[in-house]
């Protein structure tokens, strides 16, 4: 898959290598800093809104609105995503949903 993907342009295999300390502390930093975005987006979605707008219209009525937003915001602001992107972090973001109705919390999401 890899080959392919270098042969098609989609890959490259240039730039800074780390090594050691400095692989690691990089490590450490993209590790910290995704799981600050799984937190923001999974209260910002699947947290507040989507327990307030659930008390007006309904879970179910809720989730799927939400979810396309959250697929739009994908798709408009994340300059290299595609249609394709902004359609499946939707249904991820439904999928999301139906783990937080299951289980009543957001952790399995984040």
């Amino acid at each position: 898959m890899v080959i392919l993907l270098r042969l098609f342009g989609a890959a490259s295999f240039e730039g800074v290598a780390l090594h050691g300390q400095a692989f690691f502390k990089s490590a450490l930093l993209w590790a910290a800093a995704f799981l600050l975005l799984g937190f923001a987006e999974e209260f910002a979605y699947r947290g507040y809104s989507q327990a307030t707008l659930a008390e007006g219209m309904g879970f179910w009525r809720a989730a799927p609105f939400l979810s396309a937003i959250f697929g739009a915001v994908h798709y408009f602001f994340k300059p290299m995503e595609n249609w394709m992107d902004g359609l499946s972090v939707g249904i991820f973001g439904l999928f999301w949903c139906f783990t937080l109705r299951r289980t009543g919390t957001l952790w399995f999401a984040i």
